[in-house]
């Protein structure tokens, strides 16, 4: 799967906080396909946003792709994958 040009390239928002070593996996893994998948990835700590913490509390790491859920606790490849072939 080819990557996007840089200013069409989608963003994966990533809801997270520090000492969680579930999201630290997922950030990790996340960064990791970056280049080779063309997205952009923007972090929010939950400990840093009351209503981020009350939406999210126990489901961290989420990561989100134009709105949508694509993925919690851990990483799939082919579910990332499948979302940015959907994406313009």
């Amino acid at each position: 799967m080819p990557g996007f040009p840089e200013n069409k390239a989608p963003t994966l928002i990533v809801y997270s906080r520090e000492g969680c070593h579930l999201c630290e996996d997922m950030l990790e893994t996340l960064r990791q396909y970056q280049s080779e998948l063309g997205y952009r990835l923007k972090v929010y700590d939950i400990d840093d946003d009351v209503s981020l913490l009350e939406q999210f509390n126990t489901l961290v790491p989420v990561v989100y792709l134009d709105g949508k859920e694509l993925m919690r606790y851990f990483f799939e490849l082919a579910t990332l994958k499948a979302a940015l072939e959907g994406v313009d």
